[in-house]
């Protein structure tokens, strides 16, 4: 079995909510049924400069309508739009929503919260939300043959499995491409845990070029997963192994409950807590029903709670404080979540300062970026190879000049105002500034 999170048209979750901003007002919100819609939510993407499609340019009456549905599709498998499920199960599981009225396709209360989050970490609430609630297979993608699970927790708990056998608990990209998007928790989470370590011993243990291990390792995977795969198409199975896990990395991290580490993920510092108490939850099983209901509402995060919401706090203040800064403690009758978001910010304008200091000593890999716009690739000065992310250039341009204001070193206000993008907990753009500006 080989799953994935998300959609392989819609690469960057955060254009989800410029989707749907798009969307939100028109005639199409709760009408996308049909080739006439699905061009016209195209041609709306278009206008709205969502996406630039390039048959639009070419012909304005091209058919784009299969752009249309994988859009479509896009929103719903994450629940910020209804899915056109059987009418019993829409009706039953829209009765309990007063904001919904019972059409598919049309925006949920989770797509107007996402709509309505401006700062990076409002809408990386959305999309943990919108994850926590997740689960494959599911009544909107029935294609996986498993039982239910949360590819969140699953990786939460992995995670935290490779710390208590003693080993570092990121995930490398390979480690995830090879041991957690082709399994599932029935096949036992210490024993992936036990695999994975076992692939660090062997690769430790590797005395030839490190291409030809990966290259060997992939192999095996495929023939695992597909034995009936004939010799010249193990190359190409191998890469969609790199394309889901890609996909997937990108999704889990819109969620901030990971940061980048090398090329692969770990638990955000920032967020050890809510990662912790995700782990510690029991899996939910709903029926169809109450699945979307939840999809549609956003799961109940644990900071919702009170006491975890005050945990939480707790540890963002050590962490604040550890770099320097003191921090009242809340006061009597102050909403704990407001405090929890101010702390958040705070913390990531501390950690952008320590960015931006970090940039005058980091004009090779600016540079290497300036060469991989330019010519598509380049390598890093360590020697890995970098490429700027498909239909993402302009937002990556803006990035390489702030990245190259930064490291002038002079600034007279805060990076954060140095910059009319937003950027995520690894400080990559998520997209472009607003025009007019």
């Amino acid at each position: 079995m080989l799953w994935h999170i998300g959609n392989t048209t819609v690469r960057t979750p955060y254009r989800l909510r410029q989707a749907l901003i798009a969307l939100q007002g028109t005639s199409l919100n709760g009408n996308l049924h049909g080739k006439e819609k699905e061009n016209a939510f195209a041609s709306l993407l278009h206008e709205s400069e969502v996406v630039d499609v390039q048959r639009l340019e070419a012909d304005p009456d091209s058919d784009v309508s299969d752009l249309g549905r994988k859009w479509r599709s896009a929103l719903s498998q994450l629940g910020f739009i209804t899915y056109n499920v059987p009418g019993e199960l829409l009706t039953q599981a829209s009765a309990g929503i007063p904001e919904l009225s019972g059409r598919s396709f049309e925006i949920t209360p989770n797509g107007y919260r996402l709509i309505r989050s401006e700062p990076i970490t409002a809408q990386q609430e959305c999309f943990l939300r919108s994850l926590l609630a997740y689960r494959i297979p599911s009544p909107i993608e029935s294609r996986y043959d498993c039982s239910p699970f949360n590819p969140l927790k699953f990786v939460i708990d992995a995670m935290f499995e490779l710390q208590a056998l003693g080993s570092e608990s990121s995930l490398s990209f390979a480690e995830f491409a090879l041991f957690i998007q082709t399994t599932t928790p029935t096949d036992g989470v210490r024993a992936i845990a036990e695999q994975i370590i076992q692939f660090r011993q062997r690769k430790g243990n590797w005395t030839g070029n490190l291409r030809n291990f990966f290259r060997q390792e992939y192999r095996e995977t495929v023939l695992k997963i597909h034995p009936e795969v004939p010799e010249e198409k193990i190359d190409t199975k191998a890469q969609t192994l790199d394309d889901y896990a890609d996909l997937s990395f990108r999704y889990l991290k819109a969620t901030g409950l990971f940061r980048s580490k090398g090329d692969g993920i770990a638990l955000n510092s920032a967020k050890i807590e809510e990662a912790n108490k995700i782990h510690e939850r029991e899996e939910t099983q709903y029926d169809d029903a109450a699945y979307l209901c939840n999809l549609w509402t956003g799961a109940q995060l644990p900071t919702d709670d009170e006491a975890t919401a005050a945990q939480v706090v707790e540890s963002l203040s050590r962490q604040i404080a550890a770099k320097g800064e003191a921090v009242e403690p809340v006061k009597p009758g102050q909403d704990i979540s407001i405090k929890l978001f101010v702390l958040e910010e705070r913390l990531l304008h501390l950690e952008e300062m320590e960015y931006y200091k970090n940039q005058a000593q980091q004009s090779e890999e600016i540079s290497a970026w300036m060469k991989a716009f330019l010519e598509g690739s380049a390598k890093l000065p360590n020697g890995s190879t970098i490429r700027i992310p498909k239909g993402e250039a302009p937002a990556y341009l803006e990035w390489i000049i702030w990245r190259s204001f930064l490291a002038i070193n002079s600034l007279q206000n805060a990076p954060w105002e140095a910059r009319r993008f937003q950027v995520d907990q690894d400080f990559l753009p998520i997209s472009t500034a607003p025009g007019g500006g």
